[in-house]
């Protein structure tokens, strides 16, 4: 709309607010954002289609001076072998396996879990060294189990460290679960929370680790959501719990 040598627009694509920082335009929605830059309105069956091929420009174009993903060998699902004998020891079913396109790596005896647009994390099935992200996966910019979050009524997010423990309250019907992939909470992160929800529980390992990430990150949040602390049995992580102690630890969680 404006010549620019600095472009400084700015546009969650979750929330869909805009707004450009040389006083041009701002906005609060996609619909206003078409209708400002194109001067086109978009009627409620074509947003999300709209609002697909929008993000596909922002996100998924490659930059020549950067590697999009980590590149790894065409793998199998974690379906008859070894990775899948792993994942149903430890509680998963085969339709988790499936939805979160988890695969198993013989050579290195691990299961890959993709992440989105950031890489890939290597579980090791043996071996004293559990967890590998390979080169150029970048967790500090995503939360895991984004896209397939579903909000509850009450518009919270139920926020845990891990991969696994992620898929597995997917797995027990808490679709509102994201995993923030480690025990530090970026920048990118923290914004990308802004544009989903409004509370957030906190659910991390029942270890002295876990209360210390759970101390740290909850006074991150805590300016800017309605935060929770959800107290696991002690000495669990999420994934070891069933459904009844998950349901318990949320039920029973403390406002920070």
């Amino acid at each position: 709309l404006h010549s620019d040598t600095h472009p400084s627009l700015s546009i969650n694509i979750y929330s869909g607010r805009f707004q450009c920082f040389a006083g041009c335009i701002k906005g609060y929605t996609l619909s206003d954002l078409v209708f400002k830059l194109t001067g086109e309105t978009i009627f409620e069956e074509n947003k999300i289609s709209w609002a697909k091929n929008f993000k596909r420009k922002l996100l998924y174009k490659k930059s020549d001076k950067t590697n999009f993903l980590p590149a790894i060998p065409k793998l199998p699902k974690a379906i008859n072998n070894d990775g899948e004998r792993y994942l149903l020891g430890r509680g998963f079913d085969k339709e988790s396996i499936m939805l979160w396109n988890l695969q198993y790596w013989e050579q290195e005896n691990a299961i890959v879990i993709p992440i989105e647009r950031a890489g890939y994390i290597l579980r090791y099935l043996s071996g004293e060294k559990k967890y590998k992200y390979l080169p150029g996966t970048k967790v500090s910019e995503v939360l895991f189990g984004q896209p397939k979050l579903m909000l509850g009524a009450n518009n919270s997010v139920i926020l845990v460290e891990g991969a696994f423990d992620t898929i597995w309250l997917h797995q027990l019907g808490f679709k509102n679960a994201l995993g923030i992939l480690g025990s530090n909470l970026s920048e990118v992160q923290h914004r990308l929370l802004q544009g989903i929800c409004k509370q957030i529980y906190l659910m991390f390992d029942g270890d002295l680790a876990g209360g210390k990430t759970k101390k740290e990150i909850g006074g991150k949040l805590r300016k800017d959501f309605i935060v929770k602390e959800c107290e696991l049995p002690k000495g669990k992580d999420p994934q070891d719990c069933d459904l009844e102690e998950i349901t318990d630890c949320i039920n029973n969680a403390r406002r920070i």
